[in-house]
């Protein structure tokens, strides 16, 4: 089974077929959209004709609402496509694939559009933009059979959701070639051992108390690494109940939260608790409780370090007290934050210690 980085280099080679109708920079705004369908393509597939079914079987005798949860149902995951098209079918009519890929992305449920919209321009523009310059310039089918590949096995089944970030943050590292050090991912290694440093004098707690809700919150989240990886530390070291862990994030940049989003969809999580925004000037997930926070906050100056901390430590609730992380976690931090990953951690009932990770 090829490797994430391997997954990733033969997604990144698709886009040798824009070059000379593309601005290298423009690149990003097929490649990652695609990527993100085609993982959708393959979560949706095995369940493709049940939904169909559906449809066809409760068409004009059930409301919209019932409809749509008699869909979600079908699909067995949290949405759905009701048009005739997967990537795969899409190929079959070539001479219309403008008009049946239009089809293919109206016929997602309202929660994969407002995810969609994020590479579309809005919702105001509609999911056009995602294909019609493709589609002006011929690459339409070009592109949609090089991501219909067997290679590209993105299944969760296949492809992890962790994974499935790294694949993204590498693609999203190479169109962002020259960024620092540290500003578009936190690498797994780092994401591994703080999850483990942030649950370490908890074990026995939390172990004793399997039925206990667990929140985890980030909030700067990106592809939702850190959350995901925590939420399945708990679930198969510890054996806690997946359920019973509900994870939250807030992420400013438009292509990340939509990939994060739709990966928590895909994991079975809440996807509305994921929210787009600068968590510093408009907190959306204020006055919520959260048992555990980490995160790698992006940065380029230790200006930038410094206040983005401080708007953390303004008192926040966390299981019901007020919470701030210890000043000296921003204090204490290097002087030269672009040569390091930096995770700040905030923990409720079950620690009361604040603490920051560094490594060069």
């Amino acid at each position: 089974m090829p490797s994430h980085t391997e997954i990733g280099e033969f997604i990144w080679r698709i886009a040798d077929h824009l070059r000379g109708d593309y601005e290298k920079n423009d690149n990003e705004d097929v490649i990652l959209p695609f990527t993100l369908l085609r993982r959708l393509d393959c979560v949706l597939e095995k369940t493709r004709d049940k939904v169909r079914e559906t449809e066809v079987r409760v068409a004009g005798k059930v409301t919209d609402d019932v409809m749509k949860k008699l869909l979600v149902g079908a699909a067995g995951v949290p949405f759905y496509n009701r048009s005739k098209f997967s990537f795969t079918e899409l190929l079959k009519d070539a001479a219309n694939i403008k008009e049946n890929f239009g089809a293919y992305l109206e016929g997602f449920s309202d929660n994969i559009k407002e995810i969609l919209y994020n590479f579309s321009g809005g919702e105001e523009k509609g999911l056009a933009p995602i294909y019609e310059t493709l589609a002006r310039k011929n690459l339409l089918y070009l592109i949609t059979k090089e991501f219909a590949s067997e290679t590209i096995d993105l299944h969760p089944d296949a492809v992890s959701n962790h994974d499935m970030g790294l694949i993204y943050e590498h693609l999203i590292r190479k169109f962002k070639e020259g960024a620092a050090a540290g500003e578009q991912y936190t690498p797994r290694d780092v994401v591994q051992l703080l999850v483990q440093l942030v649950f370490a004098d908890v074990e026995n707690t939390l172990k004793k108390s399997k039925g206990t809700l667990v929140a985890i919150y980030d909030p700067a989240v990106g592809t939702g690494g850190m959350v995901t990886v925590a939420k399945e530390y708990l679930t198969t070291e510890w054996g806690l109940d997946p359920t019973n862990i509900f994870i939250y994030g807030q992420e400013l940049r438009e292509k990340t939260y939509a990939i994060c989003k739709a990966d928590a969809l895909m994991k079975g999580d809440d996807g509305s608790r994921i929210k787009h925004g600068n968590t510093l000037s408009e907190d959306k997930l204020a006055g919520h409780q959260f048992n555990f926070m980490m995160v790698n906050p992006e940065f380029g100056t230790l200006d930038d370090l410094t206040q983005f901390g401080a708007a953390l430590l303004r008192p926040r609730v966390v299981d019901g007290r007020p919470m701030p992380l210890a000043a000296q976690t921003i204090a204490d931090l290097p002087r030269n934050p672009r040569s390091m990953t930096t995770a700040l951690v905030s923990r409720g009932r079950y620690g009361r210690a604040s603490a920051s990770l560094s490594t060069k």
